[in-house]
């Protein structure tokens, strides 16, 4: 009776060696190879990843029905199979080709105002609903403009003069508002995400049930501004002058009030959870 190998696996190709002639033998997909020589040893060292998982089988040849089945996997040393190398050439081009991939993915940008409508922006201060986002209006006379609903995420509106403009709905998430004019402006339900409006100007602005969450409101002026449930959270309003503003249900849980100036502001219903009220002047305790 010979015993012999027969290996069946799912790979192109697999090759066996002989330890005592040290030849090397190929054998195709789903074939059987028989060598009555022994003993013999799989060599993995051409093979792809992974392939030392799969099994041997010992077949009795002379076994007129056929093989015997017995099948018992190959014991498992520890050792990591070896990982396929890949050509100089091709690995450049792969890393060349992924660079351009990714210089095209931070060149593009997700979205992008509409000329059109930042022109008609300029010329009439009439743009609701306008597609302005990542325009620059730095310094911009827009007094006065209609801008409900217009989507204004990260634009620029260095020292912009928007005092009595009608921001109603706005969309100014991640905007730089440095030094704005927004006095008087009609500001309710406006989406201001962690903008930044320090020093800015908001006397009297009206930001009822506007969302301000991590903005940074660094000595801003916020005298006589309608703040009623608004929320603040995580927003940093230090130094800033909210004198006779209206604050009732005003969430400011984490916010920063260091030195900020809350005399003759209605403070009915805040919510200062965890917020720093340090040297917070007019704050009113429960």
């Amino acid at each position: 009776m010979k015993i012999g190998c027969c290996v069946m696996l799912p790979v192109n190709r697999v090759i066996l060696k002989d330890l005592r002639t040290n030849q090397k033998k190929n054998q195709g997909r789903g074939q059987c190879l028989s060598n009555p020589c022994s003993p013999l040893k799989r060599d993995c060292s051409t093979l792809p990843r992974g392939s030392t998982d799969q099994g041997w089988w010992f077949c009795n040849y002379s076994n007129p029905k056929g093989f015997k089945n017995k099948k018992a996997k190959e014991p498992k040393t520890g050792a990591l199979p070896l990982r396929p190398r890949l050509h100089p050439q091709k690995g450049l081009s792969y890393i060349y080709s992924l660079g351009l991939v990714v210089a095209i993915a931070f060149n593009l940008p997700a979205y992008a105002y509409d000329p059109a409508q930042l022109a008609q922006l300029k010329t009439t201060k009439q743009c609701p609903n306008c597609d302005l986002s990542r325009a620059d209006l730095q310094d911009q006379d827009l007094t006065g403009a209609n801008l409900q609903g217009a989507n204004l995420t990260n634009a620029i509106l260095v020292f912009t003069q928007l005092s009595q403009a009608n921001l109603q709905g706005a969309y100014l998430a991640g905007v730089n508002a440095y030094g704005v004019n927004l006095q008087g402006a009609n500001l309710t339900g406006a989406n201001l995400y962690v903008a930044n409006l320090v020093r800015g100007e908001l006397q009297g602005a009206d930001l009822t049930q506007a969302f301000l969450g991590g903005s940074n409101l660094f000595e801003s002026n916020l005298q006589r501004a309608n703040l009623t449930n608004a929320r603040l959270p995580f927003a940093n309003i230090s130094f800033a002058q909210l004198q006779g503003a209206n604050l009732t249900g005003t969430d400011l849980r984490a916010a920063n009030l260091f030195h900020a100036n809350l005399t003759g502001a209605n403070q009915a219903n805040m919510n200062l959870t965890g917020a720093n009220v340090q040297q917070t002047l007019g704050l009113i305790t429960p």
